[in-house]
């Protein structure tokens, strides 16, 4: 497919998050408000890019997920390919996030670790310092 031919046509992404709500046992936990942006494009990359960061976004428990309504004007229309090429992309980017999420919590263990090694030592030093006196 020649996606040169793509670029006739210009891409208008409509994004939409409703309210919601997260309840347990019947009491509020936390509430959401609506958010709508709305995006222009001119190359079919961006569209994808955006979409499938929008796709990927994390949702709070309860928080409804991006509605996604895409207009096309031009006579190019969308490459066949297109479904295919954006859940690629969704799929890097939840990727990355979770490996990132990943990641850090890694670090943070680690300088946990560190943390208790630290006061380990220390402690081990006073009670040395303690009994090298009474011995």
């Amino acid at each position: 497919m020649d996606y040169a031919t793509h670029d006739e046509s210009e891409y208008t992404l409509v994004a939409y998050r409703p309210n919601g709500a997260d309840y347990c046992m019947s009491c509020l936990m936390a509430s959401y408000d609506s958010d709508f942006e709305v995006h222009g494009f001119d190359s079919i990359e961006g569209l994808i890019e955006k979409m499938a960061e929008l796709r990927a976004a994390p949702c709070e428990l309860g928080q409804p997920e991006w509605e996604l309504h895409l207009h096309v004007s031009g006579s190019a229309g969308l490459p066949d390919d297109f479904e295919d090429r954006l859940a690629e992309a969704t799929r890097l980017k939840v990727d990355r996030r979770e490996r990132a999420g990943h990641e850090a919590r890694e670090r943070a263990r680690a300088e946990k670790d560190r943390a208790l090694r630290e006061r380990e030592l220390a402690q081990l030093e006073r009670l040395r310092a303690k009994y090298k006196e009474t011995a």
